[in-house]
């Protein structure tokens, strides 16, 4: 199936609440606290194209997303390959069976590919793995551990993050980038250009960075047909940034140019209907990009009128609209500090802003 051999993985332990693969319990970044009113409803599994099952949710009070779709490609009685898998508390996870069930594929034959290691992508993975999956592909993982948290922490200028809220901070960051992955003899990472092969489909590997470190989409360029994950998505420009040298929002955007070579007639979404027709994806993909034009001036106009600011007082500043900071919850707190942080480092990296480093590892930021 893959080009490439199994690598083994670094495990990094830094606590078990960041264990996406066993339990959900022990989360500190809030996601578990989203959970508790949401309901979910599988409305369609069709097969839209031969070889692929697509099944779509609609979800009800979930703060992310109100519907997730899920795809199986498929060789039919021989082999299976999953774009990610999921949530118990948001799909389920009949839908897999019903999928594996339709498409004649025991588990035993089924791998996955994972686009990006959020929770409603793979909080299905312990159950996968339970039933006898096989190959979890994914791209290259941050490595993350108590001394990037607290790099981290500098960084935007949030001392009691080192401090008194030290742990709670800690925790929120591992569980959000979901550090501790499944173990060597179930993993392959891939890298940009690598092909998985199932029946007539050949996907290959498109690094996306931008929406998490690791995002990869899947294209099958003879279908023209493009698994997007969270690349492309119909909402509020939400990028988070929590490595100092990540740049993501300028990756993120960068990706673009190149997607729109690539001349796909189909983009199936994770949280959205389909896109069809070249001209119209990439109408939507300038559509996109759009959305961050008016975050972007806002945090300009706040340096402009702060003078000179950390990411934690331009996060801050731009929650004040909306309530006091400080009474949002603790995940969201950090969560809103790490979407700042990506606007700042973008337009420092356009030189449209200063980027200064203090002698204590704080960045601060002011009009040019």
């Amino acid at each position: 199936m893959p080009q490439r051999p199994a690598q083994p993985i670094p495990t990094i332990q830094p606590t078990a609440k960041a264990d996406t693969f066993s339990s959900s319990t022990a989360d500190k970044s809030g996601f578990d606290d989203m959970l508790g009113d949401v309901t979910y409803e599988m409305v369609s599994l069709e097969e839209p194209v031969p070889g692929l099952l697509h099944a779509v949710f609609d979800v009800k009070n979930f703060y992310f997303a109100d519907r997730i779709d899920r795809y199986l490609l498929f060789e039919r009685g021989k082999q299976g390959l999953f774009i990610d898998l999921g949530h118990p508390q948001l799909t389920g996870t009949e839908h897999l069976d019903a999928m594996l069930q339709r498409a004649e594929v025991p588990w035993s034959n089924t791998d996955v590919a994972i686009t990006h290691f959020h929770a409603d992508h793979v909080g299905n993975l312990p159950y996968f793995l339970s039933q006898g999956g096989r190959t979890v592909y994914h791209g290259t993982l941050p490595q993350v551990n108590e001394e990037f948290c607290r790099d981290y922490a500098r960084v935007i200028g949030w001392p009691d993050a080192l401090d008194t809220c030290w742990e709670e901070f800690r925790d929120t960051l591992l569980y959000i980038m979901q550090v501790q992955q499944p173990s060597a003899p179930h993993a392959t990472i891939l890298h940009d250009g690598d092909t998985i092969s199932v029946g007539d489909w050949t996907i290959s590997t498109i690094e996306t960075p931008g929406h998490a470190p690791e995002h990869l989409c899947f294209g099958d360029a003879r279908k023209k047909i493009l698994f997007s994950g969270d690349h492309v998505v119909d909402a509020a420009p939400s990028l988070v940034q929590f490595g100092r040298n990540d740049h993501l929002l300028d990756h993120f955007l960068n990706t673009f140019p190149r997607l729109k070579a690539m001349d796909f007639e189909t983009v199936f979404m994770s949280h959205h209907e389909p896109l069809y027709g070249a001209d119209h994806i990439d109408a939507f993909y300038e559509y996109m990009i759009g959305k961050f034009k008016k975050p972007l001036a806002k945090r300009i106009e706040i340096i402009n009128q702060l003078e000179t600011a950390t990411a934690k007082e331009v996060a801050a500043s731009a929650q004040r609209s909306h309530g006091a900071f400080d009474e949002l919850e603790f995940g969201m707190r950090v969560r809103r500090i790490a979407m700042t942080f990506s606007y700042l480092e973008y337009l420092a990296d356009k030189g449209q802003i200063n980027r200064e480093e203090d002698a204590q590892g704080v960045f601060h930021y002011s009009l040019i």
